[in-house]
């Protein structure tokens, strides 16, 4: 869908919006290029207005405003949660190229998107960068929005993540290497087996686990060991300690992750590891502090061996798009029936989740996210000093039942030359039905 200015997008989408096609929107994604530095924060404030109209949000509620950058940093982005759950992303930057704006919506049902074409971006240049600042919901987003760049600047930045040591050079090994699976069917391990044996380079010694682990768990552990024609060990600690094992692939659900990948760490060997690493910071820091020191091989499952991975970071590292602003990542993973989940009961986050996975869903910022995070880290390969994020139950019943987000948003602000600049990050990722 087209349209050639400001006011007409807005009101191109509020018609489209009326069909009911996508459903209820939940949530508004909003991108801006600008030549004018001087409107930067602005037209951020007049995009989250129309996001809030868009999404039946009244601004007079207050939204809670995470915000990064400002004009010296030649852009300046937003993440809104609304009081009734709903969620908005705007980016806002300046550009010597052309000028553009890009919506998208995000409804229980679909999506919603436009795009200027080259005629349209050229219009823009002249009308859409024009901000309704006349407005008193506008006057109120622009007072919350420089409320919230100022309290991110007063803020000291924590200390970068995102880079580790380099590692001491492994002891070298000659294949085939002894191979240790922690958990068995129902996770990724599978998958992994296939291509670890792969070329002879590695050999099935055993699947193993905790011995504290359910019964269920304990079935699955069995039945890959029994198809793989492999014992099944009961005590990790053992299985750990012997001399043929030289690595170790490690699928147990996050929230025993990080103790048994540190507990392997610690036995010398070399890691293969399913995403995410970990169900908590505290388990996320010991397993850094445990890879840095230890002369071993260590790699979690990533895209970054995909093609669009290596063309990105190609185009980045390649100086030709100059100097970087912002960096967008939208991943909409498509898979189950949305549309019952009750939108009447906003989500509220824990700080400490005790669930990560289960048969029925499974927290999607935490498992799918980790593909943009680590795409962008591996990219650019800048730390991370500050983070805002939001989560919503907008989609799938029984995500919402067991507490787990079926939509998720980030903020990141990453270190430019050893400060803190404009470079950001922005992701949306949710599960979505597949659109008729």
């Amino acid at each position: 869908m087209h349209a050639t200015d400001w006011p007409a997008a807005r009101k191109a989408v509020a018609t489209a919006l009326e069909t009911k096609q996508i459903g209820t929107p939940c949530v508004a994604r909003v991108v801006v290029q600008t030549a004018d530095h001087g409107v930067l924060e602005s037209l951020a404030a007049d995009s989250l207005v129309a996001a809030a109209e868009w999404l039946q949000a009244p601004v007079a509620d207050r939204p809670r405003i995470h915000a990064f950058g400002g004009v010296d940093a030649g852009h300046v982005a937003a993440l809104v949660r609304f009081a009734r759950g709903q969620m908005a992303l705007v980016s806002v930057s300046t550009s010597a190229g052309p000028q553009r704006r890009e919506i998208m919506l995000v409804g229980n049902h679909g999506i919603l998107s436009l795009e200027g074409d080259d005629a349209e971006e050229r219009a823009l240049a002249s009308r859409a960068d024009r901000p309704e600042t006349d407005s008193e919901q506008a006057k109120l987003m622009a007072a919350d929005l420089r409320k919230a760049l100022a309290a991110a600047r007063d803020v000291p930045a924590t200390p970068g993540v995102g880079k580790l040591k380099p590692s001491a050079a492994p002891r070298k090994l000659a294949p085939p290497y002894g191979l240790l699976l922690v958990a068995g069917d129902y996770t990724h391990q599978p998958n992994y087996l296939g291509s670890l044996l792969a070329g002879r380079r590695c050999r099935l010694i055993a699947v193993a686990d905790e011995q504290e682990i359910d019964d269920r768990r304990r079935k699955l552990n069995r039945r890959l060991a029994e198809r793989s024609g492999v014992p099944y060990l009961e005590d990790l600690g053992q299985a750990l300690k012997r001399d043929d094992v030289h690595v170790v692939s490690i699928c147990a659900e996050p929230e025993r992750r990080g103790k048994i990948i540190v507990q392997a760490a610690a036995a010398g060997k070399h890691l293969y590891l399913d995403k995410p690493l970990a169900g908590s910071l505290g388990d996320a820091r010991a397993i850094v502090a445990a890879v840095e020191k230890a002369r071993f091989v260590h790699h979690m499952f990533s895209l970054v061996h995909a093609d669009f991975a290596q063309r990105v970071r190609e185009v980045v590292r390649s100086k030709g798009l100059g100097d970087l602003l912002a960096v967008h990542f939208d991943l909409h993973f498509a898979k189950g029936h949305a549309g019952g989940a009750d939108l009447e009961k906003p989500r509220h986050e824990s700080e400490k989740p005790t669930s990560f996975e289960l048969a029925d869903s499974k927290r999607e910022l935490t498992n799918i996210g980790v593909y943009p995070l680590v795409q962008l880290l591996w990219t650019l390969d800048r730390p991370v000093l500050r983070v805002a994020a939001a989560t919503g139950n907008f989609f799938f019943a029984e995500h919402q039942k067991n507490g787990h987000e079926d939509y998720g948003q980030m903020l990141l602000g990453l270190m430019i030359v050893a400060s803190v600049c404009g470079l950001l990050f922005l992701l949306q990722l949710e599960r979505l039905a597949a659109l008729d």
